[in-house]
């Protein structure tokens, strides 16, 4: 028999005193038993989640494509294409307010007793209705986009102040108010802009009106605009540019109508609900907010558009990323030429 060194053992396989003394042993000596961190328990089930979840998306993603710009800014949108369909009405603001559609913080609305010492306005929120009568002003690198009907649709520029009185009545007193009031809509009616040196009514449904020092200026994209300073009343074409002194002096000229002067007034809009509508809707809406003119590649294009149909909601999406995120899912690509949208169908050249 060879000398063992160690505990005891009993033959049989049954436990004695001496055995139930060397297991307690051994358990004391091996201190006690670390628990799990609920920290590294929540990681755990976190990426067992994230595992289950692409794997249900790789299943999906034959039937379902992403617009790669939507992953970066609106990953909640989720676009289906279908044939057929037809698009909801877009709810309109109350009769006797404002409807906040979009804001660039900084933004807000004072009331009341904005001019005491101390008072600071709350900020201006996102579908928020207001009463006329409101103020709405913007701060630096702010913005707003304003609804008073169906068809009004109304966009503020960074460290701007406009009052809205009623349904057809704006007071700008600081910075720059852009209007579209919605083309050949039967909801669209006309507006009048009060400034310092004078009334802007409009003729048409696409313009600007910017307060510099001592001076307004008007731009007008669609339609046509008049600008009435007390003495006389100035039109303004499609396409021109107006500008007017305190003094009286007047200058007019030709501008452009998409570019970089008119990139404020895409930044603070947003798309309306185009649930059902056609892919020839959307591109109608987007180009419209550009002042782009449309082409398509060929017929065949022009006709998918016209049939193709957009499932689901796409009104978060930024007019910035909203060709990226829609055209890939109608199986179409774009490019922009010298004002002009071109449109194609994937794969198939231009």
């Amino acid at each position: 028999m060879t000398d063992r060194k160690g505990p005891a053992m009993t033959g049989g396989g049954t436990g004695g005193p001496d055995r139930d003394d060397d297991v307690g042993r051994l358990i004391r000596l091996a201190g006690r038993r670390h628990t799990v961190a609920q920290e590294r328990t929540a990681r755990v089930r976190a990426v067992v989640q994230k595992e289950w979840l692409d794997g249900v998306r790789r299943r999906k993603r034959q039937r379902i494509i992403w617009g790669a710009a939507a992953l970066a800014v609106a990953a909640s949108v989720l676009l289906i294409v279908s044939l057929g369909g037809r698009a909801n009405r877009n709810p309109s603001p109350s009769p006797d307010g404002i409807l906040v559609v979009a804001v660039s913080e900084p933004a807000w609305a004072p009331v009341g007793t904005e001019r005491e010492p101390g008072f600071e306005a709350p900020p201006l929120r996102a579908q928020v209705r207001l009463p006329f009568g409101s103020t709405v002003e913007t701060g630096e690198g702010g913005g707003a986009a304003l609804r008073l009907s169906a068809a009004d649709s109304i966009r503020l520029d960074a460290a701007s102040r406009l009052r809205v009185l009623d349904a057809g009545t704006l007071v700008l007193e600081r910075g720059a108010v852009y209007v579209d009031s919605g083309g050949d809509s039967a909801e669209a009616r006309s507006l009048t802009i009060r400034t310092p040196l004078g009334s802007v009514r409009e003729i048409g449904t696409q313009y600007e009106v910017r307060l510099l020092e001592a001076t307004v200026r008007i731009r007008v994209r669609e339609g046509m605009v008049t600008l009435d300073d007390g003495s006389r009343v100035h039109e303004v074409d499609v396409a021109r540019e107006l500008v007017l002194d305190a003094d009286g002096s007047m200058t007019t000229q030709e501008i452009p109508i998409h570019g970089p002067e008119w990139d404020w007034v895409g930044r603070v809009a947003t798309l309306p609900n185009l649930d059902g509508a056609s892919a020839r809707t959307f591109l109608d809406h987007v180009a419209r907010e550009r002042g782009w003119r449309i082409k398509f590649a060929d017929e065949r294009t022009e006709r998918a558009a016209a049939r193709i149909r957009i499932g689901g909601s796409i009104d978060r999406l930024s007019l910035d990323h909203a060709l990226d995120t829609v055209l890939p899912t109608c199986g179409m690509t774009y490019r922009i030429e010298d004002g002009t949208l071109i449109v194609s169908q994937a794969g198939g050249g231009t």
